[in-house]
């Protein structure tokens, strides 16, 4: 099962039972899917960007339903101090492992090496937000804008709290002339600084 989630939306993430049409109501020619769908949708508009908040028993349900997978990504469910009201949310980081799969290690016993990877990769994503022709339309809206630029800036923050690598790369801003050729740029210049060890990763 290999994740690759949406880089627009805040999204949001709640257990929910499978039902078949039979078992939906409808209403207005719309499927109502219950408590779960409803929680979804509050969780949404809670942050701006890719985040993907959860609700508080996520972790134990998952952990109830895959212990082993659980645990090894257990680092990525943090807090979330929104600063729009500045509550604390719950929040699963899928961006500091954005393409995990069944058989991703412990994170929380990792090689330094698999680390660098995993940041090196976060940041591209922040580039690929930045620079890649494909969100042209993102960008040409003041809503889009104001949702590229939430994911740009903690896609690429600096303070790591989960892996703990240091990098001087905080992006807010989106690039007008996007290219494929500035992307691989960024991608040569992040591998140099980063997992060369230029930049001081202690």
């Amino acid at each position: 099962m290999k994740t690759s989630l949406s880089l627009y939306r805040s999204q949001a993430l709640s257990l929910i039972a499978v039902c078949s049409k039979s078992q939906t109501l409808r209403s207005g020619g719309r499927f109502i899917l219950g408590k779960a769908v409803t929680e979804a949708v509050m969780l949404e508009k809670i942050a701006k960007g890719c985040r993907i908040m959860i609700s508080e028993d996520f972790p134990s349900k998952l952990f109830n339903n895959d212990n082993d997978f659980s645990k090894k990504i257990f680092p990525l469910f943090q807090p979330f101090v929104n600063p729009l009201d500045y509550l604390v949310y719950d929040e699963f980081k899928w961006y500091m492992v954005p393409f995990m799969d069944d058989n991703i290690e412990s994170l929380s016993h990792l090689k330094k090496e698999t680390k660098l990877k995993y940041t090196v990769d976060r940041l591209m994503l922040a580039v690929s937000l930045r620079l890649n022709p494909k969100f042209y339309w993102n960008a040409s809206s003041s809503q889009g804008l104001v949702q590229l630029r939430a994911s740009i800036s903690f896609l690429s923050e600096s303070e790591d709290k989960i892996f703990k690598i240091s990098h001087n790369f905080d992006w807010t801003d989106v690039i007008d002339k996007r290219s494929t050729s500035s992307m691989s740029n960024y991608k040569s210049r992040l591998h140099r600084e980063i997992v060369e060890g230029i930049i001081d990763n202690d």
